[in-house]
């Protein structure tokens, strides 16, 4: 009878800590799906801060790109506070994160600013080029002042386009090619004194463009030392993830061979128990 109790007792207790292991099992199983789920949105955040990257760089040639800008800084916006409400790694700095998405987009507010400016003043470059052509054409043998007013054009819309990056290194920079095309307008104006205030104007307002160019580059380096930021930390979280998700997966494994030991340890007990009442 003892001996009947105490096998009884000991396969009790075997099933009692198989199902005890079994309910931390699960519990396991549940934080590796939420864990997934996390790892899931980091990656959505990496893909969204990468095409956030890519229409960065190409805003400068199409403005319409500020759409999208703004479309995914509210996508990654949303997918960070997310991350945030499901997230429970206290060494991830979610603040830090969202600090430097706004800071992302003050600098992109300001980079839309200077590039808005910019458009603003190309028009009135391109009113003041007809103030200038009529006057050429007021004066005899316009054709050398006309093609000295075109290669001005010319430097500044390639320097526009391409700053100062000559497509054959052979050429001067296209800032110093727009000097020599203004020195040979004004050597054909003859100090007509019209002409001469019509080229310091147009010359005026291209230094604003270039000033406001200086700023562009300035903001768009802040802007991808933010963005390196902003995926540095992504990573980290997509990191933290990784290796909870490596740690239960050990503590699942360790649990899952020790509930198999006790089964098969209380199976051998029920055995052993039948055996000797047979």
């Amino acid at each position: 009878m003892t001996t009947k109790k105490l096998v009884l007792t000991a396969f009790s207790v075997g099933i009692v800590f198989s199902i005890l292991l079994a309910s931390i099992a699960c519990l396991t199983l549940k934080d590796i799906k939420k864990d997934i789920e996390i790892q899931k949105v980091a990656d959505s955040m990496v893909k969204t801060a990468f095409k956030i990257n890519i229409d960065e760089r190409e805003y400068r040639l199409n403005p319409y790109k500020k759409n999208e800008i703004k479309e995914h800084l509210k996508e990654l916006k949303k997918l960070v506070s997310s991350c945030e409400e499901i997230c429970d790694l206290k060494r991830i700095n979610f603040s830090k994160l969202h600090g430097s998405i706004d800071l992302y987009e003050k600098l992109f507010e300001q980079l839309k600013f200077y590039h808005e400016t910019n458009e603003k003043i190309i028009e009135e470059l391109r009113k003041l080029e007809r103030i200038i052509q009529a006057t050429i054409f007021s004066k005899p043998n316009p054709e050398r002042g006309t093609i000295a007013l075109l290669e001005i054009r010319l430097q500044e819309k390639s320097y526009i386009l391409f700053r100062e990056k000559p497509l054959l290194f052979s050429e001067r920079p296209y800032l110093e090619k727009r000097k020599i095309a203004v020195r040979n307008l004004r050597i054909w104006a003859e100090g007509d004194k019209r002409i001469n205030e019509l080229i310091d104007k147009d010359s005026k307002l291209f230094e604003d463009i270039l000033s406001n160019y200086e700023q562009m580059d300035k903001t768009l380096e802040l802007m991808r030392k933010e963005v390196r930021k902003i995926e540095g930390l992504i990573h980290g979280i997509y990191k933290a993830t990784q290796h909870k998700i490596d740690f239960a997966y050990k503590k699942l494994q360790i649990l899952l061979i020790t509930i198999m030991i006790l089964l098969i340890l209380a199976g051998i007990e029920l055995a052993i128990f039948y055996t000797k009442n047979i």
